[in-house]
């Protein structure tokens, strides 16, 4: 029986081989011609892998230079809103301390014109009578 179930594996074993015997020779014949490709896709890579590994640190500097100087500008940029802010507020309070200089002038010189218009009419009062 066992001899049986041996014959009978073996006999499939032989079909199959039989019946892929040209796609397994196929595939022997282009074995080189595949190795070669695997060859030249390696190189292909090891190529690129020691151009990314000489350029990959001067990326990264460049980056790191353009990170710096980002960050410079946009403190510059802060030191000048803040000086712009403080200028602004400045000539603002300025501004508003020359209204009201002018607007304390201007009552004191309307005073002064009613108490001169006052005198006037005093002398005018005292030249008819």
């Amino acid at each position: 029986m066992v001899l049986k179930n041996l014959a009978g594996v073996l006999k499939n074993v032989k079909s199959l081989i039989d019946d892929n015997q040209s796609n397994v020779d196929d595939a022997l014949k282009n074995l080189p011609n595949i190795m070669k490709n695997v060859n030249g896709i390696t190189d292909d890579v090891n190529y690129a892998m020691d151009d990314i590994s000489k350029s990959l640190p001067i990326i990264v500097r460049d980056v790191e230079g353009v990170t710096t100087t980002a960050r410079v500008t946009v403190e510059k940029a802060g030191q000048t809103v803040n000086t712009l802010e403080q200028g602004v507020k400045d000539t603002v309070d300025s501004v508003r301390g020359t209204v009201y200089t002018v607007k304390d002038s201007s009552a004191s010189v309307t005073t002064y014109i009613k108490v001169i218009a006052q005198v006037l009419k005093v002398i005018a009062a005292r030249l008819k009578s």
